[in-house]
């Protein structure tokens, strides 16, 4: 049982409000600013769907001050942040700050990786019973998960948004005399090559968003094919 000296495990959801022209370039280029904020929305409602189910404290950190508000309306229950400072690693670590992290475990997500499952999480947060650290692998050499039962050494200098991040993330930890857990990796959305990757493998998940999640990108896909086929 959580204690004042003992407080819970903290999930973290660390995002920005979905919005045309918000973020997903990459994607937004080939299906446009209107159905990539689509998109976004739905991955985002994946992510708030894993803090739902989160048996234990949960926070929400969101990246402009204006949408505090909104944050506090999409999880009423989760303490909710506005991330302040430059790159996503002295805003992760601004979060953590705000949060007082310090003594207690706290794992941070994102709302790019939809195949993220409480099992997953719940693996995550074992593994730091042996470990200082934990990273959750992103495909793409990123990580989904970042968790931690100690304070984070200095991440603004890292390769944030590039496959290296993993790797300088792992050794900044370890060079800093921090053990790390890694967990397997999972897809991490950010190019619109994956997303017919991605339908297929939440076909068989029968959580509510994902569900949502994989209609809206069978009915895209099913819509760029069509166009492909009238354009030849």
């Amino acid at each position: 049982m959580a204690t004042a000296h003992n407080p819970p495990p903290l999930l973290v959801l660390v995002c920005k409000r979905p919005s045309p022209g918000v973020g997903k370039q990459r994607i937004a280029a080939i299906l446009g600013k209107e159905r990539t904020a689509e998109l976004a929305e739905r991955l985002l409602a994946c992510a708030l769907e894993d803090l739902r189910s989160w048996p234990h404290a949960t926070a929400i950190s969101i990246a402009s001050e204006a949408d505090l508000p909104w944050a506090r309306a999409q999880l009423p229950t989760a303490e909710v942040v506005a991330q302040k400072g430059g790159n996503l690693g002295a805003r992760i670590s601004d979060t953590c700050r705000q949060l007082d992290t310090v003594q207690r475990p706290v794992l941070l997500i994102g709302s790019d990786a939809p195949e993220l499952s409480s099992t997953y999480l719940k693996d995550c947060l074992r593994a730091l019973d042996h470990a200082d650290v934990v990273l959750g692998q992103a495909e793409d050499g990123g990580v989904v998960v970042m968790g931690a039962k100690t304070p984070w050494p200095a991440l603004d200098s890292l390769p944030w948004s590039t496959a290296a991040l993993g790797a300088a993330l792992q050794a900044q930890c370890e060079n800093c005399g921090l053990p790390v857990a890694v967990r397997p990796p999972l897809c991490d959305i950010d190019r619109y090559d994956q997303l017919d990757d991605l339908a297929h493998r939440i076909a068989s998940d029968e959580r509510p968003a994902r569900r949502e999640l994989h209609r809206w990108l069978t009915t895209q896909m099913t819509a760029e094919s069509r166009t492909r086929r009238m354009s030849v």
